[in-house]
């Protein structure tokens, strides 16, 4: 739920009785003592499962390449290398994917702030657990296991899963999953031809959907489907029960309520839903001449709005709760017809000697104190709101005023009702308290109404894009922090920005409108788009070469740049590509096996993370590594003294070759 100035009427009945505020700061809290802890936080199990698998890839795909460039080297040096390689690749998704959740605490509703500030944690935890307990465990089936074959089924199938061993003076040997993304997927996705087309594909997919993405409506009722669309409850909730009319065969009106003595703040824990914090007020002052003229012409310009039901201010109906018309008929009524025998919401009860008889309005201010405690009093065995809350500290003075009645507006979930509805109340009060006077208070009042559903959907629809909008900045930030590549960061930004837009798209296509369950799912989206992106650029930025592939540094200028781009993108292809692949191939089966559920939130995640994934994967090799290696080099020129790390073998370094030896190489220089 959420709560806002525009969420919710103040409740009033029963209002002569004196209102009793705690102590300033004192909250409101549900007296069952329990943490709230939402259900959404269970879908984090889904989330790190895949993002823990991913980092799974990472480090042993690391692990592995470290037997195929190290060779037989101490358990210690080997571990070393696997962390400084894998554990800059995990931290940049961590970072990138907590931070995507860490944005959801923006959002006004507790559920799903709770969720994005848990899951943020989790993927934290996750980071260290990789650092920590996932290399002692490989260093142990290193150790004491490798050759057991229960316990490992690759150490059974030595011909697929084979680390290759490197020859003395030979180049590192790789995997034959690293060959084919070398050989074959890496020359596709980057010849000349082949970066026009991949791009010019992705981009035209991303184009269409994203067109899309800007028709996803809010909800127009507050219906919320957890079973199949053919389930008997499913049919009673969305079809059959909207035929069934209120028990008076109406539908009902919305009520207006103009609220003044209370600030509109919700000063209650933000995390904890049953928390309403304390009441904030504001002083009062409405004894005097000028601010009782102020109240009445208030609710005689309310009377006369198209806002209120009611009509005409002199003949009031008592569902119509403006204190000052019916306290100047009581205050007018001659003292001699006054009586106790009469009901008690009449002007005529009690019998009084004073406070009656009166002729003028505005009554002095000793007057009006004087009268108004009593006249409140006396309804108090009547269903009349007087609309006035009094302090119970004795002063008798009025603590809040409300007031109130039918609006001329049928009551309606959809969201544009509701907004032309609050904003017209909205506006009517500003039109009003400009000229309220001055020091009495009356012009920090607020509009309410039943108006949960309407503040809902405007804190999701908020929420939502404000969390998505903040999370790819963060995603940017961090990868630029940690690359410290502008065009690199900038490139991978907007790959996640286009996957976002696309997932958006196809849910759009699928008629979904941005309720609950969706809010839930679209505030996933940047977060676990975040990983494939990040992985790739950052093997990008931070990929070595080798002796043997210097040779297109005997070109100069910009063809020797863009050759250096290219041999980056191909290792960083051939490094990160099996990661890549299996994390994005063991997260769509997840979603895949979602889709059989008969819960529909899990059908709906399990459509939104089978999209997500493929269109994360299709996206970072086909439209960010071809731009990459287009676009990579402005970064920083790609030249042997400052680009190309130094490889070691057997704690030997291998230095870069020669200005001479490059000047002698010719005919295998990569042609751009």
């Amino acid at each position: 739920s959420t709560r806002s100035s525009c969420g919710g009427a103040i409740d009033t009945h029963e209002a002569q009785r004196s209102l009793s505020p705690r102590p300033r700061g004192t909250p409101n809290r549900n007296p069952n003592p329990r943490p709230f802890f939402p259900f959404l936080n269970g879908v984090s199990l889904f989330l790190i499962i895949g993002i823990g698998a991913d980092d799974v890839f990472v480090y042993m795909d690391a692990w592995k390449q470290s037997f195929a460039e190290l060779g037989e080297v101490p358990l210690e040096q080997r571990v070393a290398f696997t962390l400084k390689r894998a554990g800059s690749a995990m931290l940049v998704t961590s970072l990138t994917t907590s931070s995507s959740f860490f944005a959801n605490v923006i959002t006004p509703i507790p559920a799903l702030k709770c969720f994005g500030l848990f899951s943020g944690l989790v993927i934290i935890a996750d980071f260290f657990l990789m650092l920590t307990f996932l290399p002692a465990v490989v260093v142990m089936h290193e150790a004491y296991f490798k050759e057991t074959c229960c316990c490992c089924p690759c150490s059974c199938t030595p011909g697929l899963f084979e680390v290759p061993k490197m020859e003395p003076f030979e180049p590192p040997k790789q995997r034959w999953c690293e060959r084919v993304l070398q050989d074959y997927v890496a020359p596709v996705l980057l010849h000349p031809l082949g970066r026009v087309a991949f791009v010019g594909a992705a981009l035209g997919v991303a184009v269409w959907l994203s067109t899309e993405a800007p028709n996803l409506d809010r909800p127009e009722t507050d219906y919320m489907q957890l079973l199949d669309e053919d389930h008997p409850i499913e049919k009673f909730e969305k079809t059959w029960r909207n035929r069934f009319d209120n028990a008076n065969g109406d539908e009902g009106y919305f009520e207006f309520n103009y609220v003044f003595g209370v600030k509109p703040e919700d000063n209650g824990d933000p995390f904890e839903p049953s928390d309403y914090g304390s009441a904030q007020y504001v002083d009062l002052n409405v004894a005097t001449m000028e601010s009782q003229e102020w109240v009445d012409n208030f609710c005689e310009s309310l009377v006369n709005d198209t806002i209120s039901q009611v009509n005409d201010y002199d003949t009031l109906e008592w569902d119509f709760t403006c204190y000052m018309q019916h306290f100047r008929q009581w205050m007018f009524t001659d003292c001699a017809s006054t009586t106790d025998g009469d009901w008690a919401g009449s002007v005529l009860y009690p019998e009084r000697t004073t406070c009656c008889g009166h002729t003028a309005f505005p009554f002095s201010e000793n007057d009006f104190n004087a009268c108004i405690t009593e006249w409140a009093l006396g309804r108090g065995d009547s269903d009349y709101d007087t609309g006035l809350w009094f302090d119970t500290d004795g002063s008798g003075d009025i603590k809040v005023i409300v007031i109130k009645g039918l609006a001329t507006t049928k009551y309606s979930d959809v969201y544009n009702i509701g907004d032309a509805f609050y904003k017209d109340g909205k506006d009517f009060l500003d039109g009003k308290t400009s000229s309220a006077p001055a020091g009495s208070g009356l012009d920090n009042g607020f509009f309410s109404s039943e108006l949960w559903f309407y503040s809902l959907q405007d804190a999701i629809t908020e929420g939502a894009y404000q969390s998505a909008g903040l999370s790819i900045i963060l995603a940017l930030a961090v990868i630029l922090m940690l690359s410290q590549r502008a065009v690199a960061s900038t490139l991978a930004a907007t790959t996640i920005l286009l996957i976002v837009l696309s997932v958006t798209g196809i849910i759009v296509k699928e008629g979904w409108t941005l309720g609950v369950i969706e809010s839930v799912v679209f505030s996933l989206a940047v977060g676990l788009s975040c990983d494939f992106a990040a992985h790739l650029s950052h093997a990008f930025v931070h990929g070595a070469y080798l002796q043997s592939e210097l040779s297109f540094f005997s070109l100069r200028g910009v063809q020797g740049l863009l050759g250096a781009a290219q041999k980056r993108a191909t290792r960083a292809i051939t490094e990160l590509g099996v990661t890549v692949l299996m994390g994005g191939l063991t997260t769509l089966i997840t979603g895949c096996w979602l889709l059989l559920a008969r819960v529909y939130f899990y059908q709906q995640f399990g459509l939104f993370l089978s999209c997500l994934m493929a269109l994360s994967v299709g996206y970072s090799f086909m439209l960010l590594m071809p731009l990459l290696a287009t676009l990579g080099w402005l970064d920083a020129p790609c030249t042997p003294e400052n680009l190309c790390t130094p490889q070691t073998r057997d704690g030997n370094t291998i230095e870069p070759l020669s200005q001479k030896s490059i000047d002698k190489i010719d005919g295998d220089s990569m042609s751009v």
